[in-house]
C-alpha cells in the first residue's frame, strides 16, 4: 500500500509544481494544507506517513512544531522542503529528529525522489540530512594543536557551535543530557580562553575546523 502523502505550503504555485512534477511520476500527494492550524487539523482528522512542509507557513517558522511533531509521531517521516539554503537550518532539522531537508531550487524531482525512496524502501544516496547526520555524529575528528587541550567529545561541541545550534539542538544532535552540553560549553570556553559560547563559535570558523554546507547537487 503506497504511503500517503500530507504537503503543507502557503504557495499555490509551489504546489501545484509539485504536485505535476509527483504525478508525472506516478506519485499521488493526498492532502495539501496552507497553515498551521489546517496542518494539526489535517494530522488528527487523517493518518499520513510523509509531512512534506515548508520553513515557513503564513509567517509562522516551523522547525520547532515540527520537532514537536516528530516527538509526538514517531512513524511520521518529516520532510523540511525549502528555498532556504542555510547549513544551521539543515543541522537544526538533524537535531529535531527530522527525515530530510530538500532545497526548493532547481529540479522539483529532488523532492520526488525522497518520496520513492521511501515508498521503495531504498536509501537516498543524495540525502542532505544523512550527510549532515554523518557528519555531526563523527566522533573522532583530528584534533589540532590549538585545540589539543579539548576532549573529544568538547571539539565535538565545538564542531556543532560552529554550526549556529544551540545547546539544546547539541543535546537533540548528540542524545545528552542539556546539563552535559551546558558543562562541556563551560569547559571549552574556559580551555580556548574566550568569552562565551558565541565567540567559540567565531574562534571554530576563523580557526578553520570542521564544517559541512551543502553540495553543488543539492542546489541544482
Amino acid at each position: 500500500m503506497p504511503f500517503r502523502i500530507l504537503f503543507a505550503s502557503d504557495s499555490q504555485a509551489v504546489r501545484n509544481g509539485i504536485e505535476r512534477a509527483c504525478a508525472d511520476r506516478g506519485i499521488a500527494i493526498d492532502r495539501f494544507v496552507k497553515d498551521h492550524a489546517e496542518l494539526q487539523r489535517a494530522l488528527v482528522e487523517e493518518h499520513f506517513d510523509i509531512l512534506v512542509c515548508e520553513h515557513r507557513l503564513r509567517k509562522v517558522e516551523m522547525l520547532e512544531l515540527l520537532g514537536d511533531l516528530r516527538k509526538e509521531m514517531r512513524d511520521l517521516k518529516i520532510i523540511m522542503f525549502t528555498h532556504v539554503a542555510n547549513p544551521t537550518l539543515a543541522a537544526q532539522c538533524v537535531s529535531n529528529q527530522l527525515y530530510d531537508f530538500v532545497l526548493q531550487c532547481g529540479n522539483a524531482n529532488k523532492l520526488v525522489s525522497v518520496l520513492e525512496s521511501i515508498e521503495n524502501g531504498t536509501p537516498n544516496p543524495n540525502s542532505v540530512l544523512d550527510r549532515f547526520r554523518a557528519f555531526m555524529a563523527t566522533e573522532d575528528w583530528p584534533i589540532p594543536q590549538m585545540a589539543e587541550l579539548l576532549t573529544k567529545r568538547e571539539f565535538q561541541v565545538v564542531v556543532h557551535l560552529a554550526l549556529g545550534l544551540s545547546n539544546r539542538e547539541i543535546m537533540g544532535s548528540l542524545d545528552v543530557s542539556l546539563e552535559t552540553v551546558k558543562e562541556h560549553v563551560q569547559n571549552l570556553i574556559r580551555k580556548l580562553k574566550v568569552n562565551d559560547r558565541t565567540a567559540a563559535a567565531v574562534w571554530s570558523l576563523r580557526n578553520k575546523m570542521p564544517t559541512i554546507t551543502f553540495s553543488p547537487e543539492d542546489l541544482n
